[in-house]
């Protein structure tokens, strides 16, 4: 009778633990000591790699990796008799995706503006670009063939940010849907660039919400950026002061972002934090460590260019389309400096 009275309160301790998923962890409550704990992926035999941690009568198990979004989990307790709980991860276990920001951020844009960024805050799905976002009149009438369509968008490596480029073939003068149809753009004209609330993310889930960004358009813009126009402003030496350079026009976000670099030192690269601000007109460095005395030197890349296309002393409408294999020369140049007393 003492043996079964002790089996039985044995088996009430069993199932009066339980097992609870919390923050990506599995938890065990009333944890009966040298049970053996496992997670598995579905019907797997296989168990998972994770840590277990014990303290107070509780077992912490956390995955090595962190659990995967519609994927179920089996997590068993080894007892007399085991306890199994199954937990199915939802798709939507991180917050809705958003557009964080669409750049150029001026609201005042050239008629030969070339391409414009989309920046989401989670990857995103593919294949959907070209029917998600639409340039739209200030009537709310799309646009016709405005935005050119290829087959592999164009999105960075972590799948957030997309190029949505302007048909160069009606921005370029002499081309011939240019003389036929017109710049997609027109000066003296208002337009919306509006990406669709239904696009899904990678995992399937649509956007939080929709997002338009409105702008109006100016003259074209043919004049090449040249590095004599910036001004730059040294910072002072023994402060982490930011270098500063500042555009007579906006620049093109992302090339600013990979183009233009700071060398100190035998040509070492200078770490630090890059901000871009003032709608692209102002491009400032914050270094790790404190300036020191001694000449520093802007690295900028020649194929740095505005928000029409126009390359480091070389206007867009010079590369026709006649030539596709030939290759435009690159180089980098350096604008020397050193920090103020």
């Amino acid at each position: 009778m003492k043996l079964a009275a002790a089996l039985a309160l044995y088996s009430i301790a069993v199932y009066a633990a339980g097992i609870e998923l919390i923050d990506g962890r599995f938890v065990v409550r009333d944890w009966p000591q040298g049970a053996r704990f496992s997670v598995h992926v579905g019907d797997s035999p296989t168990p998972m790699s994770g840590a277990i941690q014990t303290a107070g009568g509780k077992l912490t198990w956390t995955p090595k990796y962190p659990l995967t979004p519609g994927l179920t989990y089996r997590a068993v307790l080894d007892t007399v008799p085991p306890v199994v709980r199954t937990f199915t991860i939802p798709r939507s276990v991180h917050a809705s995706t958003t557009v964080l920001a669409v750049y150029p951020t001026s609201g005042i844009l050239p008629e030969n503006m070339l391409k414009m960024y989309l920046h989401f805050s989670a990857p995103m799905s593919r294949g959907e670009a070209y029917r998600r976002v639409r340039l739209l009149d200030a009537h709310g009438k799309p646009v016709e063939l405005a935005i050119l369509e290829i087959e592999q968008e164009l999105w960075d490596r972590s799948g957030t940010r997309l190029t949505v480029l302007f048909d160069p073939g009606r921005i370029k003068r002499d081309l011939l849907p240019n003389k036929e149809v017109g710049p997609p753009l027109q000066a003296g004209r208002s337009y919306e660039l509006a990406v669709d609330g239904g696009w899904p993310d990678a995992t399937g889930q649509p956007l939080a919400a929709g997002f338009s960004k409105k702008f109006a358009v100016t003259g074209p813009d043919r004049v090449p950026p040249a590095a004599d126009t910036w001004k730059v402003t040294p910072p002072r030496t023994g402060t982490r002061e930011a270098l500063a350079i500042e555009f007579p026009e906006p620049m093109d976000r992302a090339l600013l972002e990979q183009l233009v670099a700071v060398r100190g030192l035998g040509d070492a690269s200078v770490p630090g934090t890059l901000s871009i601000e003032r709608e692209e007109r102002l491009w400032r460095f914050v270094p790790d460590a404190n300036w020191t005395p001694g000449e520093y030197a802007i690295v900028y890349d020649t194929a740095l260019e505005d928000l029409a296309g126009n390359r480091m002393g070389r206007p867009f409408d010079v590369d026709l389309f006649e030539r596709v294999d030939r290759e435009v020369k690159r180089e980098s140049k350096r604008i020397p400096f050193r920090p103020r007393p």
